[in-house]
């Protein structure tokens, strides 16, 4: 059998040691959870404010089914005063608006109605565009490679009275 560890911190042995996150959940440990459950806090973001681990709530919310419920319950206190407010503010004929457009789409939301005619035009032009692009990338396609054939054979399409090599010397000369 190993001999017992003893902390880094308070150098007392592991057993005694208290100076790591608690196991259990204290009273503290509970208000804290409950205080970051109020705010809508996930859960990674209300243990590292309680300062106990993941696993540490996970393994006590199986014991107390009724601490986890009450935790949920918190999680929505967020949303029912954002519904308070809303409903609060209805008196305002744009908020009235804008409540009754999500909450009754069928009947209030803007839309837009499309009838069958116009769909059939707006596929007709589809159509249309489809075509003039793929006539437009032959066409690129065929001056590209008759400009490799141009240069392929040393032609450059237009043709010039100075040949070639008469030509970079004078632009050399000039350069001089």
């Amino acid at each position: 059998m190993g001999k017992p560890l003893k902390c880094k911190r308070c150098h007392r042995w592991k057993k005694d040691c208290n100076c790591g996150r608690p196991l259990e959940f204290t009273p503290e440990v509970v208000k804290k959870l409950e205080e970051a459950f109020s705010i809508d806090a996930s859960i990674s973001e209300a243990c590292f404010y309680a300062n106990i681990s993941r696993q540490s709530y996970y393994n006590n919310v199986k014991e107390g089914m009724e601490l986890f419920d009450r935790f949920e319950a918190l999680r929505q206190k967020p949303i029912l005063k954002a519904r308070q407010t809303i409903v609060k503010s209805l008196d305002d004929p744009y908020h009235a608006q804008w409540y009754a457009e999500r909450k009754r789409k069928s009947e209030f939301a803007t839309r837009q109605e499309i009838d069958q005619r116009s769909v059939v035009l707006i596929g007709e032009v589809l159509k249309k565009v489809e075509t003039e692009n793929e006539l437009r990338a032959k066409d690129t396609q065929q001056k590209l490679s008759t400009s490799n054939i141009l240069l392929d054979s040393g032609q450059t399409g237009q043709e010039s009275s100075i040949p070639a090599k008469q030509s970079t010397k004078r632009f050399r000369a000039k350069k001089a």
